[in-house]
C-alpha cells in the first residue's frame, strides 16, 4: 500500500513539474510583449535592444546581458530592470549629463559630472557651443569615451565641475571659459571679467557663494569688467580694470 501511495505520488509530481514547465516554456504566456524604459530615450533603445528582450521568455529573460547593453551608451549611469508578469518588463534609467568640455588639440572632450567622458567633438566652424563651461589648460594622461578621465589632477577636475554646476545653477552671467594658470583656477566671465580662484588644488566651494554674491554687487552697480581675486577665502578683492 505505502508503495502505491509513493508511487502516485510521484507521479502527480512529475505530472505538475510537466505542466508547469509547458505552462512556462511552451506556451506564449510568459512571453514578453511589452517593455518600457524610463525616462524614454532614443539614444538608449534601439533595435538590438528590442530584439533582446521583446519575445523572450520573462523567466529566462538574461536581465545582465540587457543592462550591460544599455550601460555601454555613455550618457547611461545605471540601469535596474524589473519583471512584471506574466509578459513586461520595466527598466529605470539613471543618465549621465555632460557638463563641461575640456579643449584638447582641434576639439574638446565631454565630461559629465563623475568624471566620465561623454564624447569628443572637433571645434565647429561658427564657434564653440555656449551650454557648457569651456576648460582650457587642463592636463590629464589620457580619455576614452565612456570611461573616467585619466589625470592626477582629480581635485582641480572636481573643483571645476563643482564651479560649472554652481554656474549652472546660480549664476545668471554667461561665462565664457575657465583656464588654468600660473597653478591657478581662474574663471573669465567676459573679455574683461576675471575671477581668481587662488592655486589649483585649493577647495572652492565655501568661495563660490561669495563669488555670486559680489558679481551680483557689482552688476548691481553697472560694472562689468576688472579681477575678483579669491586667492584668500575670508577676504576677496575687487580690482577694477581701467
Amino acid at each position: 500500500m505505502k508503495r502505491k501511495n509513493t508511487f502516485k505520488i510521484a507521479i502527480a509530481i512529475a505530472v505538475f513539474i510537466v505542466a508547469i514547465y509547458t505552462i512556462v516554456f511552451m506556451t506564449n504566456i510568459f512571453i514578453v510583449e511589452n517593455c518600457s524604459i524610463m525616462p524614454k530615450i532614443a539614444t538608449v533603445y534601439d533595435d538590438a535592444l528590442s530584439e533582446s528582450i521583446l519575445g523572450q521568455n520573462i523567466f529566462i529573460l538574461n536581465a545582465e546581458e540587457v543592462m550591460t547593453m544599455l550601460e555601454e551608451n555613455p550618457e547611461v549611469k545605471s540601469v535596474t530592470l524589473r519583471r512584471h508578469f506574466p509578459d513586461s518588463i520595466e527598466i529605470d534609467v539613471i543618465l549621465r549629463e555632460k557638463i563641461i568640455q575640456v579643449e584638447y588639440m582641434n576639439g574638446t572632450i565631454g565630461i559629465a559630472a563623475d568624471g566620465y567622458v561623454m564624447d569628443y567633438e572637433p571645434f565647429p566652424e561658427e564657434g564653440l557651443s555656449g551650454d557648457y563651461l569651456r576648460v582650457k589648460g587642463f592636463e590629464f594622461e589620457r580619455f576614452a569615451r565612456n570611461s573616467v578621465i585619466v589625470t592626477d589632477k582629480y581635485e582641480v577636475l572636481e573643483n571645476i565641475i563643482m564651479l560649472a554646476k554652481f554656474l549652472k545653477n546660480d549664476i545668471e552671467e554667461k561665462t565664457d571659459f575657465v583656464f588654468i594658470e600660473d597653478n591657478h583656477l581662474i574663471l573669465q566671465i567676459q573679455k574683461d571679467f576675471l575671477v581668481d580662484f587662488g592655486l589649483l588644488d585649493d577647495p572652492i566651494e565655501d568661495k563660490l557663494e561669495k563669488m555670486k554674491l559680489i558679481l551680483q554687487d557689482l552688476s548691481s552697480k553697472n560694472i562689468n569688467r576688472g579681477i575678483i581675486n579669491m586667492r584668500y577665502e575670508k577676504n576677496p578683492v575687487y580690482y577694477p580694470i581701467y
